[in-house]
């Protein structure tokens, strides 16, 4: 089988497994697109940053190099970036929430609609770390095609869900 490139067209609907509707005309699907890869990488990259120490701390020598993820942050930019709509999401009251978006610039990308500031505060923590995780399951590798690119290490994941 050959190697096949993405299609940055796509969209894959997700429907989350503790929705009460799931697989009933009344779930919530979220609307996730594929980030094209020079994004991905940027998106990647700005929620990691990586430092020299100065100080000698724990086991680790002056000079080792200390890399900082910021999940959260990383997060919320994967879910702006890879969110593309929604179906049948509510408001607290119940009212079904319309999609708005906005034009955001990641430098030296085009700039893309993405989610409103005041949408994306409307999605609780615990489903945005998930949707995160899920745009970045979409816009990575398979385990399947890493095995028949290479047949050794399969990537990883940036994100990991969170747990409170």
């Amino acid at each position: 089988m050959a190697i096949k490139a993405r299609n940055t067209s796509d969209v894959v609907r997700f429907v989350f497994d503790d929705d009460p509707g799931k697989g009933t005309p009344d779930e919530t699907t979220f609307l996730l697109r594929i980030i094209p890869t020079r994004e991905f990488a940027k998106l990647r990259d700005m929620g990691m940053s990586m430092r020299r120490k100065t100080s000698k701390e724990e086991g680790d020598d002056i000079g080792d190099l200390e890399i900082d993820v910021t999940s959260n942050e990383s997060a919320l930019d994967y879910v702006r970036r890879g969110l593309e709509g929604w179906e049948n999401y509510q408001d607290h009251d119940g009212t079904l929430l319309a999609w708005d978006s906005k034009s955001w610039n990641l430098p030296r990308c085009k700039p893309l609609q993405c989610i409103t500031d005041a949408l994306l505060d409307k999605i609780d923590h615990d489903h945005m770390m998930g949707l995160a995780e899920e745009i970045a399951k979409i816009n990575t590798v398979g385990a399947q095609e890493a095995k028949n690119s290479s047949g050794s290490d399969t990537p990883t994941d940036s994100l990991t869900k969170e747990t409170v």
